[in-house]
This record gives C-alpha cells, structure tokens and sequence, in this order.
C-alpha cells in the first residue's frame, strides 16, 4: 500500500511540488494531532499509517522529534494495542532513522549511555 503516489519531479512544476510539499506536510500535522485522539482504534490506526511512512522514508526531518515524543506517550497508553503498536513505531524508527537523541554533556550518566551505545553496536555487528 502506498500512502503517498510518486511525483515525478522532472514533469512537474515549482508550483505543483510546493502544493504537494505542503499537503504531504498538513497531512502529516493532522496525523500527529490524531495521537492525542480519545479512541484507541483511531490511536492505533495512525501508528499503522506511520509505521508505513517510516518504511517508505516519507516522515519530514522536522517531525521526527516530535514524532518520537508521541510514540514515547503511546508507550505508556491504557489500551494494549495502542502500546504495542507504539513499540513497534519506535523500534522501526530507531532501527531506520538511528540514534539522533541530544545527549546532554554535563550529564553524569552519559558514560553509561555511550557503553550501552557501543553494546548495542556491537551486537549488530556480530
């Protein structure tokens, strides 16, 4: 299933790729703003969408933080499904976008995170 149809950039003019840019961008805000929805079908459902955008790389590198942060909330979700489709998001984004989380430097644990960075490493390499 695709979410969004190829656009072919050479036939296509400035105007058309600026409207496409901002629709594929008020379709992803609305879908952000559906993480917060009181129904868990509709939770999950938009976990699967982007779960699908993830895949294909179609997330805008503007809403990855923020992305991240409404999968972290999903984590702790009532609704099971909604949780372990959380999970699910979060290790594909993780495993495709890799690690991009700020590391504060006057932090006195940041030794620990960079020995679980290095075990994590590791353990792909083998």
């Amino acid at each position: 299933m695709k979410v969004f149809h190829c656009v072919d950039y050479e036939n296509e003019t400035e105007v058309n790729l600026q409207n496409y840019a901002k629709t594929k961008e008020k379709f992803i805000e609305m879908l952000l703003k559906r993480f917060q929805d009181k129904s868990a079908f509709c939770r999950t459902k938009v976990i699967k969408v982007f779960l699908k955008l993830t895949e294909e790389s179609m997330v805008p590198k503007e809403f990855e933080m923020e992305l991240f942060a409404n999968v972290i909330n999903r984590l702790k979700d009532t609704a099971i499904y909604v949780r372990k489709g959380a999970l699910r998001l979060f290790q594909q984004m993780v495993v495709i976008f890799g690690v991009k989380f700020a590391v504060d430097r006057t932090d006195p644990d940041r030794n620990s995170f960079k020995s679980m960075n290095v075990v994590i490493h590791d353990a792909h390499e083998i």
